[in-house]
């Protein structure tokens, strides 16, 4: 017979082993922000998110990220190819961070700056 110190411990321990997935992840980080910083954070993702079906998100660095999910031909994983934007938050201020190599853009990076620009004049406050 399991007592209740015993199903408290393993319903506990069954809640940690459950791992989020990247958009749970990342949806977590956001929601843990102050709701109007959070607000544009949202805001910002789902643009990105939108700009391209092949965009995925994942939390790096502690910080919301969006990666290329496509093919791509072999590569030294410490050139960050697939990485498009890393977003960069301290003290209510965002920081868009283009990790691509030597100022080479790929199209999918194109876009989502065309598209941040285009609703750059939505997210004034």
């Amino acid at each position: 017979m399991i007592n209740e110190f015993s199903k408290s411990f393993i319903n506990s321990y069954m809640a940690k082993s459950v791992k989020l997935t990247d958009t749970e992840q990342v949806t977590a980080h956001i929601k843990k922000l102050e709701p109007s910083f959070g607000k544009i954070i949202e805001t910002i993702r789902q643009i990105i998110l939108k700009t391209d079906k092949e965009i995925g998100e994942h939390i790096k660095w502690n910080n919301p990220s969006f990666y290329y999910t496509g093919e791509m031909k072999p590569f030294d994983p410490k050139e960050y190819k697939r990485e498009i934007i890393v977003m960069n938050l301290f003290k209510e201020r965002i920081m868009l961070v283009f990790p691509v190599q030597k100022l080479r853009i790929n199209l999918v990076c194109l876009k989502v700056i065309i598209k941040m620009a285009g609703a750059s004049l939505y997210l004034k406050t």
